[in-house]
């Protein structure tokens, strides 16, 4: 394991979308809970070897806050996970993913957010 959530131990959001071929997934909507860092992690694939995944972008996007989103591509995925830090602030963004795969099976996706601060609700729940 590359990564162990304990500076940002605390999920503010989970999905797990299924991909097939090329598309893209409007998901639940993220209720950010304090201005902060959070980080966000992506599995692209459920199983080894990466050779079905291409390249992704996940969005997020609020009419009075902006957004944001990250790209990233089959050389740019370690494990297949695709990580990073970003700012947000306390909105609810949309959330988009899109994908590219070169199969046309349920590849099983899983989305988190984390924050280093414990929101005051319950965690997210993800089928």
């Amino acid at each position: 394991m590359s990564w162990v959530p304990l500076l940002y131990p605390h999920p503010i959001y989970c999905a797990n979308p299924l991909a097939i071929g090329q598309n893209s997934i409007e998901m639940a909507p993220m209720n950010v809970p304090f201005a902060g860092q959070y980080y966000m992690n992506i599995v692209v694939q459920d199983h080894g070897p990466l050779n079905f995944f291409l390249s992704a972008n996940m969005s997020w996007s609020n009419n009075k806050d902006g957004g944001g989103y990250v790209q990233f591509g089959k050389s740019q995925v370690i494990r297949p996970l695709g990580r990073g830090w970003y700012n947000l602030n306390p909105v609810v963004y949309d959330m988009k993913l899109e994908y590219s795969y070169a199969n046309n099976d349920n590849e099983p996706l899983q989305v988190r957010w984390y924050s280093g601060k414990a929101p005051v609700d319950w965690l997210p729940y993800c089928d």
